[in-house]
């Protein structure tokens, strides 16, 4: 076995009975006689020599000068039994110093092989294992080392030959703790002890260095990635900020068509993340939707969707409302003489003054048909919270209809004619489940389109009902309104009394006048009424008013009118 491992370390060696000199081989010198290499000197020899019998023994491992070690041997006896000599062999290995050396990991580690009985066998830390020459030199116990820390830790060891496997911390000098590993093994049937002790500090030195360095990467890399974290954050707080600014507004429809998207709808200073980006740019063409949205319908309704007051299903409720309807004067003579884009250019301008009017007195715009514009003021909305103050509001827009007007294109000038009554409709979406519209419906509506055309027939611009005007308080708004009488409107059962705006108050004496004709015609005393009329105190025949006057008072004198219709004037066309 030691000769398939070590083919150059194994001697074979024998000593007849009584000879001094042993014969020596290995396989560099066959046969080779040393003198001096006195085996019988040995304690195993001795022990062969002193059996009679056949023996085979092992010895431990053992130092001769640098080689350590291992000797088999058997006693060579007679037939008779009697004791001839012993035969033996010694296996060496030179390189085992060479391993423990490159064994240790640190520089005060200790490294040493000791045998079951504790004496050292070899250590790397240069203890002088043989003091009397390289054959007969004697063993030190591992526990007499003259290293401190070897003979400390073996010491702790205790009982070598039962040790298998240990691990332990020892302070070994100076309070200083040192780590202890022993292991048993067994080479060539010899029983060796290793054991390594190395400082604590030395030996997890590195460990913590790699720790300290680990941790320092670790808090660097922390840092950093806490300053590109914050970074990020404030980059997507700021556009999230912006964004939640904007989507604040959109809730509000405060919508500025030079708002910072550009027309291309990008947000300028935007979001360097493109999922942000993405996200302005949906916020963009939502407000460019919402922006176009509340063109197609009253603002107002807009407020109510957004905010969940109303729900996109047909649904009415009651409510008390005031109706105005505003029609341009001369319209169809105007489209059968001009060129559309012309008109349409004109109503537009109209449109876009009157409905300016309207949405800075709180007034909801219902719809655009044709050329007139139907507006309400919706009793408890904001600005309308009482049926004084729409109503109020509405014959504020009334009287500045007055100065809405333009040149036309033959120089002549294009106003409105407009009506307006107040009573209780139904409001809210009508239509049908694929689409309606928000609007007000009911007899209150149709009473104010039929009171706007009576202009005609009155020779006024604007009338409003007794509904409308018994709520009106304001001293200021009621000087420009004239009672004009009862009238059976188109359609209508009930009798309506009617109210003219005008754009200048009459004097004491024409109101006066007024007042007493409609009184008179009124009591069915039309000559009277026409009398008053002609020659009161102040003429008003040149007041196209008063001529539509005369006329029914001059129709009434020629064809008395039936009972229930007397002193009360009809409606005669749309």
């Amino acid at each position: 076995y030691a000769e398939e491992f070590y083919p150059d370390g194994l001697y074979f060696w024998s000593y007849p009975l009584g000879n001094t000199d042993a014969i020596v081989a290995n396989r560099s010198n066959p046969t080779l006689l040393i003198s001096d290499y006195a085996g019988y000197t040995r304690s195993y020899f001795n022990a062969v020599s002193r059996t009679t019998s056949y023996d085979y023994t092992w010895t431990n491992p053992y130092m001769v000068g640098p080689l350590l070690l291992f000797t088999n041997s058997v006693s060579m006896v007679d037939s008779a039994g009697v004791f001839q000599g012993a035969m033996g062999a010694d296996s060496y290995i030179t390189t085992l110093t060479q391993f423990f050396t490159t064994l240790r990991p640190t520089p005060r580690t200790k490294v040493f092989l000791t045998d079951p009985s504790g004496l050292l066998v070899i250590a790397t830390h240069g203890s002088v294992l043989h003091t009397t020459g390289p054959l007969t030199g004697t063993q030190v116990a591992a526990t007499a080392s003259e290293d401190f820390t070897v003979a400390t830790s073996a010491s702790a060891m205790g009982n070598f030959a039962t040790i298998s496997t240990s691990i332990r911390r020892e302070k070994i000098k100076d309070g200083e703790k040192w780590l202890l590993s022993y292991r048993r093994l067994e080479i060539l049937r010899a029983v060796l002890i290793v054991g390594v002790i190395t400082p604590e500090d030395e030996f997890l030195g590195s460990v913590r260095a790699a720790t300290n360095r680990t941790i320092g990467i670790c808090v660097a890399i922390a840092v950093v990635g806490l300053i590109i974290v914050t970074v990020l954050c404030i980059i997507i707080s700021r556009s999230l900020g912006r964004l939640e600014r904007h989507l604040d507004r959109v809730a509000h429809l405060d919508i500025d068509d030079n708002d910072t998207a550009s027309s291309n709808g990008v947000v300028k200073g935007g979001s360097m993340f493109s999922e942000l980006q993405r996200t302005e740019e949906s916020y963009v063409k939502l407000r460019t939707a919402l922006g176009a949205f509340r063109r197609y319908v009253p603002q107002s309704v807009v407020h109510g969707v957004l905010n969940g007051e109303i729900l996109p299903f047909t649904s009415m409720t009651p409510c008390q409302v005031a109706v105005t309807f505003h029609d341009v004067v001369g319209f169809t003579t105007m489209c059968e003489l001009h060129e559309p884009t012309l008109v349409v250019q004109l109503v537009s301008d109209m449109f876009e003054h009157m409905s300016k009017i309207i949405d800075r007195h709180n007034g909801t715009i219902d719809k655009y048909i044709g050329d007139a514009i139907m507006s309400f003021w919706e009793v408890g909305k904001p600005g309308t919270t009482t049926a004084k103050e729409a109503c109020e509001a509405c014959v504020k827009v009334l009287m500045q209809t007055h100065t809405t007007a333009m040149a036309g294109p033959d120089g002549d000038i294009i106003k409105f004619r407009a009506g307006g009554h107040f009573g209780e409709a139904l409001i809210g979406n009508f239509g049908s489940s694929t689409r309606f519209s928000y609007t007000v419906v009911g007899d209150t509506v149709n009473s104010a389109a039929r009171l706007e055309p009576l202009n005609k027939q009155l020779k006024t611009q604007i009338v409003i009902s007794d509904e409308l005007h018994r709520h009106v308080r304001s001293r200021d708004l009621l000087r420009h309104v004239v009672y004009m009488g009862r009238m059976v409107l188109i359609g209508k059962v009930d009798v309506t009394e009617v109210y003219s705006i005008v754009s200048t108050p009459m004097n004491k004496d024409a109101a006066n006048v007024w007042r007493d004709t409609v009184s008179s015609f009124e009591a069915g005393e039309y000559a009277a009424a026409k009398d008053i009329l002609l020659n009161g105190p102040q003429k008003l025949t040149d007041d196209p008013m008063a001529q539509e006057m005369i006329a029914n008072i001059e129709a009434y004198i020629w064809e008395a009118p039936p009972e229930h219709l007397k002193g009360i004037r009809q409606q005669r066309g749309k």
